[in-house]
C-alpha cells in the first residue's frame, strides 16, 4: 500500500462535497417508476434490484465517507450516547469534620479470672502522653482482645504503641472511630496467655498541657476455659 494513501484519502474527504439534493431526488426517480412501467413485467423485475443496488451504492458512499472522516481524523469529538453511572467520593477536606466523642460505655467487670485498670503513665509532660492498660491473669487465656480509647480532642496524634509480651500479642491495629483514637491489641491466633501480669501502651502527641483523661476508657474482652467476660473501665490519671 502506497504510504501516501490515507493523505490522499483525508484530502479527497474533506474536499467532498456531496449533492444530497440530486442524489435523493435520483432515488425518490427510481422509486417512482415501477407505477409508471406497471405495464412491463420484465423491465420492472430489473429495475427494482437496480434501484436497490443504486440506494446501497449511495449508503456505502455515504458509510466511506464518514468511515474515512472519523478513522483519518482520530481527533474529531465522539458524542456520548448517554449519561452512564457516576461514583462520588467525598474530598478529604468534606471529610475532616471534627467528630465529637461518642458516649463511653458504662464500667463492666464481668470476669472472675482476670483483673484489669489503665493509666497515664508517670514520665508524660505536656506534649506527649502514654497510657497503659495493665491486666492481671489468673489462669490461661485463650483469646483476648484489648482496646484503649483516647479521646482526639486538640491535636492528638498517634506517636507508637507497644507491649511486655510480643509473644502473646499482635501489634496493636491503630485508627480513629467516634471521636476516638483506638488501639486494639489481639492475642495471637493459636496463642494461649499464661497466668501473669502484662501491659499494653498507646503513646501519642496532644496539645499544650496536661493530658485530660476524662473521655478516656478501656476494653477488655477474654475467652478462658472458666468462661468468656468483658471489662470496661476508665484510664486513670498518673499519679
Amino acid at each position: 500500500m502506497s504510504n501516501d494513501l490515507p493523505d490522499r484519502l483525508r484530502a479527497s474527504a474533506e474536499e467532498f462535497e456531496p449533492d444530497t439534493e440530486r442524489m435523493w431526488n435520483r432515488v425518490a426517480s427510481g422509486m417512482a417508476e415501477p407505477d409508471a412501467v406497471a405495464a412491463e413485467p420484465v423491465r420492472r423485475r430489473t429495475r427494482i434490484p437496480h434501484l436497490a443496488a443504486a440506494t446501497g451504492a449511495i449508503m456505502v458512499l455515504i458509510g466511506a465517507i464518514v468511515f474515512v472522516n472519523y478513522g483519518l481524523n482520530p481527533d474529531v469529538e465522539q458524542v456520548p450516547a448517554g449519561p452512564g453511572p457516576t461514583s462520588q467520593s467525598a474530598s478529604p477536606e468534606q471529610t475532616e469534620d471534627a467528630v465529637a466523642p461518642s458516649e463511653r460505655p458504662e464500667p463492666v467487670d464481668e470476669v472472675d479470672y482476670l483483673t484489669a485498670g489503665a493509666r497515664i503513665n508517670g514520665n508524660d509532660n505536656d506534649y506527649w502522653s502514654q497510657s497503659e492498660v495493665t491486666i492481671q491473669a489468673d489462669e490461661p487465656v485463650t483469646e483476648l482482645t484489648v482496646e484503649l480509647h483516647v479521646v482526639i480532642g486538640a491535636d492528638v496524634e498517634y506517636t507508637g504503641s507497644w507491649t511486655t509480651s510480643d509473644q502473646y500479642f499482635d501489634p496493636a491495629d491503630v485508627f480513629e472511630q467516634d471521636g476516638y483514637l483506638v488501639f486494639r491489641w489481639t492475642l495471637i491466633e493459636g496463642q494461649t496467655m499464661q497466668p501473669g501480669e502484662y501491659i499494653l501502651s498507646g503513646q501519642y502527641n496532644h496539645g499544650n498541657g496536661a493530658r485530660e483523661v476524662d473521655g478516656d476508657f478501656f476494653i477488655v474482652e477474654s475467652v478462658a476455659d472458666s468462661g468468656e467476660g468483658t471489662i470496661v473501665g476508665d484510664v486513670e490519671p498518673a499519679t
